[in-house]
């Protein structure tokens, strides 16, 4: 065995144990196995070490060679990183991909620069010029933001004794040669090498006392990063967001399946991207279509994942109406807060807080085929033009084989293949099925079987039709299966309706049908002998044994259109409703019959009650949702048996009161400003404070309503903005325009510890989907690309450390598509990726931190400040537990090693901002922003804990916010900047004296607000003093006319520091004077009556070159309204002159 060759000895997973090599040294990188695996000694004692190898050992046996390299795990820096996406230990992906396709083979070993590519070089220094390791000697175009800098390394100094001239050349060609004090020349390249485990070297440290400039007013504003700082963006993964395995998923097609079932259907099929004990991911290779809420209805949208995961605590929510869903706690459900939908954890769910959930879920549904071949091959078909066709086409097989021949290729015996070309028997569906294989021709429709050539034929209809609809919903509420005599039966006291379904067996499925009479306490029924109609049925998935809790309606009914939903809800209704003056009943067995109801009258937009009790349940609709599913069934001309009938006698709909079908709560100020257009309005009716309709399900009490019938409402406010375009803030966030969603109040909410494995899917864009027992929006779990974009930092470095597949793909496609504002380019000309996903090697997650950090640390150098942004540092925290469980060394907290703390800041650490190296004082910075996902979203777990110990900016994300279409999602009141002091002379220098005491007081209106917030969920608006009601409305100026920003707007995308001062300064200022005003008596709405609350709406999009002169205009109006309010109420006696 040569000198620098081991052999391995143990392999457990990632972890490999050798010898054979007495003089490796720690972190030296080693090549492993017969394939070369690249790894790196982690351990190293008398005889043995141990190497963590960054790729797949599996087929890797003890005995195979172990090389040494001589040298550490280092990365390449020089031209050509700019633009780059690599893996975890910085090899190209695309190189990776050109060589072994979409999947990496092991052992390749791909250079992280382009040794051949040629990059324009321009020297700096001349002949003769004494450098020193850090001075510039050269410049190259990197790309067309960046200039890269050409620096003398570590080790090197002296005299210049000949500089490349102006050129193209490789990374690897000498452009300069420095002569040291012993004489040696040394060669400089453009290419450095650097090991990762250390930070490159500095002069020294300076203060952090410049802001990192992001354009975000709600960061700059209340949480600024200094540049060099450290942040953390903590947001839970997985666990947390979930519901249990039996919660229902709506599907676009119409049918609701238990997510658990989902999850088991496509954990064989799909691609496991992380697997561990406590959870699992699996992308669909095939994209599942959910039903999903957008902000105002209900769309079809891609499930690209299932997830299943574990939790210790649930939370149940009942709503008035009688939904409920079970959800861990920081599961997000919708709450109207009178005026927006936004998004809340279940845990911080109060009793009274209303829910959005879907009111009408438009499907459209598809035309369902019934194919005899697909239940019947054994039956015989029945149709003369069938047996024809058999004859004619044998006839035709005879000119090319014998009936030998033919009989064999059919699988059927000589004689057999004669009665059918004879006639004698009528055929198999399964030998006209081989028969139409053979002749190589379609297979010929059948519509008429019979079990044996004895037996009665039956009809199979062509496609699920209203009148099959119909016969389904009577038998499901009313029928059942005797096996002993295949008969059907069906039951019912209306002679109309048992006359209903003879006619509809007869038609259907050409079957007699016989009404038997028994004795008087008997309730009379239709009885049908067939086994072929009860194999039909059960086909169907209509199984009406004595197991009624198991009965569901049928695949085929809810795939169809609305038309056959109604057909079937007529027939189930006459014989599984209730009709009563006052309410309309839909009684149903079984929890599984309960939600496939629900579901079908939710496609209808009719609103109804859930009561449920011992296994048996009951759909109440009040009298208004009566009366539009009366009107539905006349639209689509039902047939009327006598309970249908009884519906329309009961019901008058000159004396229909609204109800909770027409009834949608409206925010006080929304309502406002459209009582006067709405209150002369034939469309719409407003209520009075104390005019409660019957059957309101949300029992608003005292707040104000206002009656909806049809789809008036957009008339209503396209009217109103027309005569006061000054009103269009107020109605921004106006969910309650839309038909599709209802508000539900919340009734109950329990809280219990119980470890449970629940279950997510991922849906795109919209982030949440539609299920439940009853129909609920339920949400699941975004990247924000506007740091990158906007920061003030020239080279942004983005790791993606185990992170999910699909997320990590996101990233690699977004990326290369966004553009840099600042100068139209491609954003990756000034980035870098890095990509170790979750189903990588845990080996290469552990590195790819380090490469990072080594990599912005080399642009720091070269005097650039450089935003560096892991995601997530809890995933390589996790590499850390699994490597340290495997060398046996004794655990911390939570299996964590106890160096977990001490790792993660020396990672930190290497962030800062420092004078370089080089004989010229260049400034240079690393901001490490790093991303921590807590399992089960629980901050008290360790890496979330030691994070925070060390980071000094918290941006909280807040998808609350995000709903509402709030951006940036970072809630302010629970996020923090520990740089403010560090700051303060910048701020007052560059902006204003002012300008602490600005964001102080701004924060203390937010402070109060939340506070008052309680006090209004309790208490309502109406009873606060108006010194609290001003600042309320403060607090919206703030959140809406400050905080908000639109990522998409064309100018508030990005907001100047300055002119973020003076829209503070602006908002403040009034908020001052309002309280001033209101202390001397004036009243808020009058307040809210100012114009130049539209000029400080539309602010945060005055053009960047003029908004100084904006502001200065809206000051003078807002000081003159002011002074002109106070006149008024000097002159009026009501405040002191």
């Amino acid at each position: 065995m040569t000198e620098n060759v081991g052999r391995i000895v143990n392999i457990a997973g990632p972890v490999v144990k050798c010898t054979g090599l007495p003089a490796v040294r720690m972190y030296e990188v080693v090549r492993v196995g017969n394939e070369k695996l690249i790894g790196e000694v982690i351990e190293v004692g008398c005889d043995e070490f141990t190497v963590q190898v960054y790729e797949e050992t599996s087929g890797v046996s003890p005995g195979e060679p172990v090389v040494a390299t001589g040298g550490p795990l280092s990365v390449e820096l020089g031209p050509g990183l700019l633009g780059s996406i690599y893996d975890g230990i910085q090899r190209p992906l695309p190189d990776l991909k050109s060589l072994s396709g979409d999947f990496i083979t092991r052992g390749l070993n791909v250079e992280g620069l382009n040794k051949e590519k040629k990059w324009q070089f321009r020297p700096t220094v001349a002949v003769k010029s004494k450098v020193k390791p850090g001075d510039v000697v050269g410049e190259v175009p990197e790309t067309g933001i960046i200039t890269s800098k050409i620096m003398v390394p570590v080790g090197i100094e002296g005299e210049v004794v000949s500089i490349a001239p102006p050129g193209a050349y490789t990374v690897v060609e000498p452009i300069c040669k420095v002569k040291d004090r012993q004489g040696d020349i040394h060669d400089v390249i453009m290419m450095q090498r650097t090991a990762v485990r250390v930070g490159r070297p500095y002069k020294e440290r300076v203060p952090m006392d410049t802001p990192l400039v992001t354009g975000q007013r709600v960061i700059d504003t209340f949480m600024p990063q200094a540049k060099g700082g450290t942040g953390a963006i903590p947001g839970g993964f997985g666990t947390g967001k979930c519901v249990l395995g039996n919660t229902p998923v709506l599907l676009a097609n119409g049918l609701t399946v238990p997510i658990e079932q989902l999850y088991r259907e496509h954990l064989s099929t799909g691609i496991v991207t992380e697997d561990s004990e406590d959870e699992t991911l699996v992308q669909l290779r095939t994209p599942l279509h959910v039903i999903s809420f957008d902000g105002t209805g209900y769309s079809s949208q891609k499930a690209t994942h299932v997830y299943r995961g574990t939790t210790n605590r649930l939370v149940r929510v009942v709503t008035h109406s009688g939904r409920y869903v079970v959800v861990t706690p920081v599961h997000k459900l919708f709450r109207f807060d009178g005026s927006a939908i936004e998004e809340v954890e279940a845990g911080h769910l109060s009793v009274g807080d209303l829910l959005a959930v879907p009111r009408r879920l438009s499907l459209e549904g598809e035309e369902v085929r019934l194919d005899a071949y697909d239940a019947f091959l054994d039956y015989r078909a029945a149709d003369p033009s069938v047996i024809q066709w058999m004859a004619d086409t044998i006839q035709a097989l005879k000119a090319t084989m014998t009936t030998k021949e033919m009989a064999e290729s059919l699988n059927v015996s000589h004689d057999v293949l004669a009665g059918y070309s004879q006639g004698l028997n009528p055929p198999t569906l399964r030998f006209l099925e081989r028969l139409a294989r053979l002749a190589g021709v379609d297979r010929v429709p059948v519509h008429s079987v019979k079990r044996g050539s004895g037996s009665k034929p039956f009809l199979i209809p062509p496609a699920v039709t209203p009148e099959l609809a119909e016969w389904l919903g009577l038998f499901i509420a009313a029928g059942h299966f005797q096996d002993a005599e295949h008969n059907i039966r069906f039951s019912s006291t209306s002679e109309r309706t048992l006359n209903r379904f003879v006619e509809l067996t007869h038609l259907l499925f050409g079957l007699e049908a016989s009404i038997i009479h028994g004795p008087l306490d008997h309730t009379p029924f239709a009885a049908v002998r067939s086994s072929g109609l009860r194999d039909l049925l059960r086909h169907l998935g209509v199984s009406r044994t004595d197991k009624t809790y198991r009965v569901r309606i049928p695949v085929c009914i809810m795939k169809s259109p609305v038309s056959i939903a109604v057909h079937f809800l007529a027939g189930y209704f006459a014989e599984g409703g209730t009709v009563s003056r006052h309410v309309l009943g839909i009684s149903t067995t079984g929890i599984g019959l309960h939600t496939d109801v629900s579901y079908l009258l939710t496609r209808l937009g009719v609103l109804y009650k859930s009561r449920r009790k011992s296994g048996r349940g009951v759909l109440e609709l009040d009298r208004a949702s009566a009366i539009q599913i009366a009107d539905v069934f006349l639209e689509h001309g039902v047939f009327s048996h006598d309970r249908i009938n009884k519906l329309y006698q009961c019901l008058d709909y000159s004396a229909a009161s609204p109800s909770a079908t027409d009834l949608t709560p409206i925010a006080q100020t929304v309502l406002a400003f459209t009582h006067p257009h709405a209150e002369h309005s034939e469309e719409c009716h407003v209520l009075g404070p104390h005019e409660q309709p019957h059957g309101n399900y949300t029992e608003l009490e005292d707040s104000l309503s206002v009656c909806i019938t049809g789809r008036p409402m957009e008339s209503i406010w396209v009217r109103a903005l027309d005569t006061d375009q000054s009103a269009g803030g107020i109605l921004r966030n106006a969910p309650e325009l839309t038909e599709e969603v209802y508000f539900d109040r919340v009734v109950k909410i329990e809280s219990y510890d119980s470890k449970q494995p629940v279950f997510d899917i991922t849906v795109e864009g919209s982030h949440n989907f539609v299920g439940g027992h009853l129909p609920f929006t339920l949400h699941n779990t975004v990247t924000l690309h506007q740091f990158a974009k906007w920061a003030d930092a020239q080279v942004v470095v983005y790791v993606g450390c185990g992170e999910r597949g699909n997320e990590m793909t996101e990233a690699l496609e977004e990326w290369p598509q966004l553009k840099d504002p600042k100068s139209g380019r491609p954003l990756m000309e000034r980035t870098v990726l890095i990509a170790n996903t979750s189903n990588m090697p845990v080996a290469a997650r552990e590195a790819s931190i380090y490469v990072a950090i080594t990599i912005a640390e080399y642009f720091r150098d070269q005097g650039f400040d450089v935003a560096l942004m892991a995601d997530s540092t809890s995933r390589w925290a996790e590499a850390l537990r699994e490597i340290s469980g495997r060398l046996g060394q004794l655990p911390s907290e939570e299996g964590y090693p106890a160096y977990l703390g001490s790792r993660l800041a020396q990672f930190y650490e290497r962030g800062g901002r420092m004078r370089v190296l080089g004989s010229d004082e260049r400034l240079g910075s690393v901001t490490v922003c790093g991303a921590v996902s807590p399992p089960g979203g629980d901050f008290s777990e360790p890496v979330t804990q030691a994070t925070l110990r060390i980071v000094k900016v918290f941006w909280a994300l807040d998808k609350d916010l995000a709903a509402r279409r709030f951006f940036p999602a970072i809630n302010s009141l629970t996020s923090y900047s520990l740089y403010m002091n560090n700051l303060e002379s910048w701020h007052r220098r560059e902006l204003g004296e002012d300008w602490p005491e600005l964001v102080k007081e701004a924060m203390a209106i937010l402070q109060k607000d939340q506070e008052l917030r309680e006090i209004v969920q309790l208490v309502g608006p109406d009873a606060l003093p108006e010194s609290e009601r001003a600042t309320l409305e403060a607090a919206r100026m703030i959140k809406e006319d400050f905080l908000t920003q639109s990522a998409i707007h064309e100018i508030d995308t990005f907001c100047p520091i300055r002119k973020t001062y003076r829209m503070l300064r602006v908002i403040v200022t009034f908020a001052r004077r309002m309280a001033e005003a209101v202390k001397a008596g004036a009243h808020v709405r009058r307040i809210l009556e100012f114009s130049v609350l539209d000029n400080i709406a539309r602010m945060k999009i005055a053009p960047w070159d003029s908004f100084d002169k904006t502001m200065d205009a809206i000051e003078k109006k807002m000081n003159s309204e002011f002074d002109t309010l106070t006149r008024e109420m000097v002159e009026a006696g009501t405040a002191p002159p």
